[in-house]
């Protein structure tokens, strides 16, 4: 059974919706036609089972159908398959996202019934809610544009010639709608932009969303200002730091998916802006990762993070000097990453990250493995090894340095993006040219420290100007 949709299903579930689930079989059992028996049957025993043991599939043919061909099974998870999503579905309107959606379909069956003096009762109760309360997502947003459509088909039904039939209402809601949508899809565009080579044309900017809309909707004021950041590289710092005051001030408006996702674009930011120089954010930073982590903004499928925010987190903490947090993060988090066959080598990894903050590294070294999966793993852990290999002072340093330097020339003209080849062409450029210096020479290293603050795009600047510095 492990693999199957059905199981990928169950395994979504929580135990309070495990319980709920149970509830709604036995009540489905009563009135579901027959063939549905044995569906149902196969879910219980499924639901039942202890908490991490999968039966086999053999085990549940023998046990529900002994004499049935072994098809037979195969059909049966199937109609347990669509009960359960029926279950899920149902689940989503009674916790209330579906509820306007119900409303806004229950106003066109009155509509096609003739009920129209109903059909206005409840699209009064439905507008009157809508326009007391900011839209806390998108999907309210749409849901506003449909109510005030369904006003006016209402007034062109019943024309009497002296009302605008609800045409700027209705094209306001469309507009922020349109709007709001399109920075939605930009912004993810833009941010998908800085870490992967595209090579389709840039949508422009968005720069005339009209000033009403944005006082009236703090969704979509936010969405505006994350625009507004992510066109310009890098982002202002005093921009920046608007945004964030933006989303302390309105969270209480926003839905907690909404909000989840403008932590991640407020959290991309900041670290594009330390990419940039400003080390002064780096506290900022871990602080918000911290908060981030406890309010579950970074956890998806349950409690698994990306793994670009596992790296990203450990090596925040470890340039700020928290060392402990940082271990301990990483070990409560092994094995907790979305993707499949990826865990270990990306626990590694970040285990040297910590090793070599702790200058041990040898062990640091050990735990390096050639290449990952993610471009974001590969680059720091080769920009780690020629770290180690130079702090080790070993003599692979220098053929290392120049393996490097050639792979980020060819991946460059394949996916990585201009701002990342910069930054880890600059990096080994500088380790290349400390590399090369003698090892007391205080006018080379000025000039090497000179260099590498003119270029506060470079990865690992703070570990190259210490290492320039010691020249002098």
């Amino acid at each position: 059974m492990e693999g199957t949709y059905l199981m990928a299903l169950l395994n979504t579930l929580k135990p309070s919706e495990r319980a709920a689930f149970q509830y709604f079989i036995d009540y489905e059992s009563e009135v579901a036609p027959v063939r549905y028996s044995q569906p149902m049957t196969l879910l219980r025993l499924l639901l039942d089972a202890p908490a991490g043991h999968v039966p086999a599939k053999a085990d549940i043919q023998r046990a529900l159908f002994p004499d049935a061909a072994p098809g037979r099974l195969e059909k049966v998870m199937v109609d347990a398959a669509k009960i359960l999503r029926r279950f899920l579905l149902r689940q989503g309107e009674m916790a209330g996202d579906g509820q306007t959606r119900e409303q806004l379909d229950w106003l066109q069956i009155l509509h096609q019934r003739g009920l129209d003096n109903w059909r206005q009762q409840t699209l009064t109760r439905l507008t009157r809610r809508q326009r007391e309360r900011p839209a806390g997502k998108p999907e309210d947003s749409r849901d506003r544009f449909e109510t005030e459509y369904a006003i006016f088909l209402q007034e062109t039904n019943h024309n009497h010639l002296r009302s605008d039939l609800n045409v700027p209402n209705t094209l306001a809601a469309l507009d922020e709608y349109y709007h709001l949508m399109r920075l939605s899809l930009l912004n993810q565009y833009l941010l998908q932009q800085k870490v992967t080579r595209l090579d389709l044309p840039l949508a422009r900017p968005e720069e005339d969303v009209p000033e009403q809309y944005l006082r009236a909707s703090p969704l979509l004021l936010i969405s505006y200002k994350i625009n507004q950041l992510l066109s310009q590289d890098p982002p202002p710092l005093e921009d920046f730091r608007t945004l964030a005051e933006l989303l302390r001030t309105h969270e209480a408006t926003l839905d907690p998916a909404v909000l989840k996702d403008f932590y991640s674009y407020l959290r991309s930011t900041c670290a594009l802006l330390i990419n940039a120089g400003e080390d002064d954010l780096l506290d900022f930073y871990h602080q918000l990762q911290v908060e981030s982590l406890e309010r579950g903004y970074l956890y998806y499928e349950g409690d698994k993070i990306p793994h670009s925010a596992f790296l990203a987190i450990t090596t925040a903490a470890l340039r700020c000097g928290k060392h402990d947090w940082a271990l301990q993060f990483i070990e409560a988090h092994k094995g907790r990453v979305l993707g499949e066959n990826v865990h270990f080598d990306l626990y590694r990894l970040n285990l040297a990250c910590y090793h070599f903050a702790k200058r041990d590294y040898q062990t640091a070294l050990d735990l390096i493995v050639p290449t990952y999966e993610f471009l974001d793993y590969t680059l720091p852990g080769k920009r780690l090894e020629l770290k180690i290999l130079y702090e080790m002072g070993s003599d692979l340093l220098s053929y290392k340095a120049g393996a490097f330097k050639i792979f980020v020339a060819r991946a460059s003209r394949k996916f990585m993006p201009a701002a990342l080849r910069k930054a880890n062409g600059d990096f080994v450029n500088l380790l290349l040219q400390i590399i090369r210096s003698p090892r007391r020479d205080p006018a080379r290293g000025a000039r090497l420290c000179r260099r590498i603050l003119a270029r506060p795009q470079a990865a690992e600047r703070d570990w190259l100007l210490e290492k320039a510095a010691r020249l002098k």
